[in-house]
């Protein structure tokens, strides 16, 4: 069984935007303009006053809930009607005795619960400074050559994202140099666009080795985030 409570997709009134004692203030009026009526969930109001945004919020969970053909669901919210969902007051709600609430309630509890090494999260084996120094590393060998060749250029650059995703994921926390390689491959394919523009293989050979210092120099300044929070 699921109980639907506060999802009104709309406001009985154009004259509150919100209940009353609630965390917003109804000074600010709808825009009749904007809004259309809708059938209600109980019979006490024949509709209600939505807008485009709730009404589409309205199709999304009329959608979920067609996956769930064999879970009876109620909805106790004084709104919208919700197909798939049958109108339900709370007094009519008769609940048992449940002996788990205190410990639902701790686990509620601990979800928003500060991080606390050894409790709810572990710190990575593998520090983030090391993991960049790595990175840093494989990133410069991709990219240097002895003797420069066009064609083998361009395979290393088109293997070096897979190289190093491949390569990292295989790291305790590796996924965390993947917003740096975003980084590093905007730098390099800036690079290698200005080699295509060269004119012949020996111009683009003098540009390579011209360039390359200074891209490795970018490269080099990347530094993992100096943090107590951050390792």
């Amino acid at each position: 069984m699921i109980l639907l409570a506060g999802l009104d997709f709309g406001f009985k009134s154009i004259e509150k935007r919100h209940a009353n004692g609630g965390f917003y203030n109804n000074k600010e009026k709808l825009n009749p303009a904007g809004t259309f009526e809708i059938p209600a969930n109980f019979r006490t109001s024949r509709s209600i006053h939505t807008t485009p945004y709730f009404n589409m919020a309205i199709g999304s969970a009329e959608a979920a809930l067609a996956e769930l053909s064999s879970v009876n669901v109620f909805n106790m919210s004084d709104g919208a009607q919700i197909k798939g969902a049958v109108p339900y007051h709370s007094w009519q709600l008769e609940l048992g005795e449940y002996n788990e609430k205190q410990h639902d309630i701790y686990r509620i509890n601990d979800v928003f619960h500060p991080a606390k090494p050894g409790y709810n999260w572990e710190q990575y084996s593998v520090s983030g400074t090391a993991l960049m120094k790595h990175f840093k590393s494989m990133i410069k060998e991709c990219l240097h050559m002895k003797i420069f060749d066009m064609n083998d250029f361009s395979r290393r650059l088109d293997n070096m994202f897979f190289k190093v995703i491949d390569h990292f994921k295989e790291e305790d926390g590796g996924s965390r140099v993947e917003v740096y390689l975003k980084f590093v491959l905007d730098v390099v394919v800036m690079f290698y666009r200005f080699i295509l523009m060269e004119g012949d293989e020996h111009a683009r050979a003098k540009f390579y080795y011209v360039a390359l210092p200074e891209v490795l120099h970018i490269i080099d300044k990347i530094d993992w985030p100096d943090s107590k929070y951050v390792k």
